[in-house]
């Protein structure tokens, strides 16, 4: 069988708060621990199965590219965080299958008159190969901030996977 090449979103909006993130904090749509959603994919023709990951896109709706710099964590199970929003970033390891950094003070980031978007290759190897675990087509994903970078209010993130379904 070919593979079927794809790009899927998914996005969440921060909260309505412009509160500095230190490097290793969580970037996510809510404060509270117990709110706080993954980003998820479908990314696997059938439960269970594999695909590859060349490159991922990130757009977010700050046009402010200061300091910004985030590491995409990726998960083939749902991944639970123990702070929310604003906190560190800290997860189980069960189901992590690796990452993309996006630098948005990089010579990549492109800055419009409405967004800001950039494309990054995984952190290890020049592409992520991972498997979904059965029931689930799903990948899972959070954010972390890897610099001192301040947002705007109710700021939108988009993270678009390019995906070759196996």
């Amino acid at each position: 069988v070919s593979p079927i090449q794809s790009v899927v979103a998914a996005s969440f909006t921060r909260p309505a708060n412009t509160t500095a993130y230190a490097s290793g904090y969580l970037v996510a749509n809510a404060t509270v621990v117990g709110n706080v959603v993954p980003l998820s994919w479908n990314v696997a023709r059938y439960a269970g199965g594999s695909a590859s990951i060349g490159r991922a896109r990130m757009r977010k709706s700050n046009t402010t590219n200061t300091y910004g710099t985030f590491r995409l964590h990726l998960y083939n199970q749902i991944p639970t965080p123990s702070n929310g929003d604003g906190a560190a970033w800290l997860t189980q390891s069960a189901g992590y299958v690796g990452s993309f950094l996006f630098d948005f003070t990089g010579a990549n980031a492109r800055v419009f008159i409405d967004v800001a978007k950039i494309i990054a290759v995984p952190e290890v190897g020049t592409t992520a190969i991972i498997e979904t675990v059965s029931p689930s087509l799903q990948l899972y994903g959070f954010l972390e901030a890897r610099a001192a970078y301040v947002p705007v209010a109710s700021e939108v993130i988009t993270i678009s996977l390019e995906v070759q379904q196996n």
